[in-house]
């Protein structure tokens, strides 16, 4: 049981924002906030934005954190490649796919499944096929250093 609650603590990463009148105090939220989302808005919150030429992935998501509007739906992307993982994700929603290694692309749906035990693919091809298309076109976005 314990490394289902590890597996869970890992995919849902607590976070606190505290700004006294700009952003609601004691509430939580279960929005999707990446990381890439912090830099545009915290240059939002100073009055400023990413110049276009920065490419920057992240969102602003001021609107949500002081509570008025949703976080933009969008297809979430990453890739994990040290520590000897190779994994690569695109997640969407309440769904998430998974390719470990180069191996099988594996598909989950999230609320019924946090631990990512059970590979529904077989029963939902349309929606990994658009998640894998997605995910490939942004793994071409890549830039080689």
């Amino acid at each position: 049981h314990g490394n289902v609650v590890i597996q869970e603590l890992l995919r849902r990463v607590p976070a606190v924002v505290r700004w006294p009148g700009q952003v609601p105090a004691a509430r939580a939220s279960e929005e999707i906030v990446h990381m890439t989302d912090l830099f545009p808005t915290l240059l939002a919150a100073s009055g400023g934005e990413p110049d276009p030429a920065w490419k920057v992935d992240g969102r602003n998501l001021l609107s949500m954190w002081k509570g008025k509007a949703p976080a933009p739906e969008r297809t979430l992307f990453w890739e994990w490649r040290t520590e000897g993982s190779n994994q690569i994700a695109a997640m969407r929603g309440d769904w998430k796919l998974v390719t470990t290694s180069g191996g099988r692309p594996e598909l989950f749906h999230l609320p019924g499944d946090p631990a990512e035990r059970r590979n529904v693919i077989a029963d939902h091809e349309d929606i990994a096929k658009e998640l894998r298309e997605e995910l490939e076109a942004w793994l071409k976005t890549e830039v080689k250093t």
